[in-house]
């Protein structure tokens, strides 16, 4: 979309999405699930590193498929930590919706909305904390509402685990105040002034 950066103000006025909820390191259960379901079945991390070890001792291709997977994530990792595209949130333990918010970040108009589905860690989370300030003490923060799975919304998904709807604004973007409401459990209930509240960025600082 060139023309999207092509005027005074560079950007989209709005970036909307689902950005993937998958971490960057590699996950074992998840790699082997399909390849070797016996080894993803292990409930202790320890007893899939014996089988994974009796697979390297064999040669067998596996193994080195496996590890060249776990070599392609870490340099991955290592790119998005001193690449300098993802200051804020391209540390650590690196989930690809962090990536994907702080590029939205980028990718929008001063005056533009970012509106974005993550989990619920983009608030909460030590290693988001750089950004989540950057956002909710300088008013550009406009929406969270947090939200518990309890399989209505993803059946695929454990049913503790929480999501949000994020809305933030550009960098000259402001808004009067944050609308947030936690533990919600069906979209509708965001009609309700009990759920909902309405904060301030001194709120955040507090």
């Amino acid at each position: 979309f060139p023309t999207a950066f092509a005027g005074a103000e560079p950007g989209f006025d709005a970036v909307i999405g689902n950005p993937p909820w998958d971490r960057i390191k590699l996950q074992e259960v998840e790699w082997f699930a399909e390849r070797a379901p016996e080894i993803a079945a292990q409930p202790r991390a320890a007893d899939r590193k014996a089988l994974i070890s009796a697979l390297q001792k064999k040669k067998a291709p596996l193994a080195a498929d496996f590890a060249h997977a776990v070599e392609r994530a870490e340099a991955n990792a290592r790119v998005l930590a001193k690449g300098g595209d993802y200051p804020l949130l391209g540390g650590g333990d690196v989930n690809l919706y962090s990536l994907f918010v702080e590029r939205a970040q980028a990718l929008a108009k001063p005056q533009g909305v970012v509106a974005l589905l993550t989990p619920s860690g983009i608030a909460a989370d030590k290693g988001a904390s750089a950004f989540f300030r950057s956002i909710a003490t300088t008013q550009r923060l406009g929406a969270l509402f947090d939200f518990e799975n309890r399989k209505v919304f993803f059946p695929d998904v454990d049913s503790r685990f929480k999501f949000c709807a994020l809305v933030f604004g550009g960098e000259a973007r402001r808004f009067a105040g944050t609308r947030a409401a936690c533990f919600l459990h069906a979209g509708n209930e965001l009609a309700s002034s009990a759920r909902v509240l309405t904060l301030d960025a001194d709120d955040y600082t507090a």
